[in-house]
């Protein structure tokens, strides 16, 4: 069995798609994640009247500008945000410095409902996902 080494990635992978050391597969699920979607998404912010809650949606695959998508639960800014196949989750932001995390459908036009809480109330936290699992890290508190 052949090994393929992409130097631009870091990625090693045989011919099923696993990365395996002496035989054991490594880090679970291996195989590469397609996100489906072309619509990006802006939320919250901090503006001449205080604390946002809207979200606003742009079709990546087109120019032109922004369009209103919703609203947050409460308006908030410095928040972080990150997307899966299909939902959106906001968290934190410096509206009392928030542990809320909301969540959209990315391809619904609604607002975003109750997802959960941070472990402790940030802003200015940073966000990232690889389509099924998404992570908050860093932040103020």
């Amino acid at each position: 069995m052949a090994l393929e080494i992409n130097h631009e990635t870091n990625d090693i992978v045989n011919s099923t798609g696993e990365i395996k050391v002496n035989g054991t597969a490594v880090g679970g699920d291996n195989s590469p994640v397609t996100i489906i979607g072309s619509r990006g998404i802006i939320g919250g912010g901090i503006g001449s009247s205080g604390h946002q809650n809207v979200i606003q949606y742009i079709t990546i695959a087109t120019t032109g500008n922004s369009q209103d998508f919703a609203d947050l639960t409460t308006g908030t800014g410095q928040l972080a945000g990150l997307h899966g196949t299909g939902r959106g989750v906001f968290g934190g932001g410096t509206n009392s410095k928030t542990n809320v995390m909301q969540y959209i459908t990315v391809s619904t036009l609604s607002n975003a409902a109750d997802f959960g809480d941070l472990n402790q109330p940030l802003f200015n936290l940073c966000a990232c996902s690889n389509g099924s699992r998404g992570i908050f890290a860093g932040g103020d508190a």
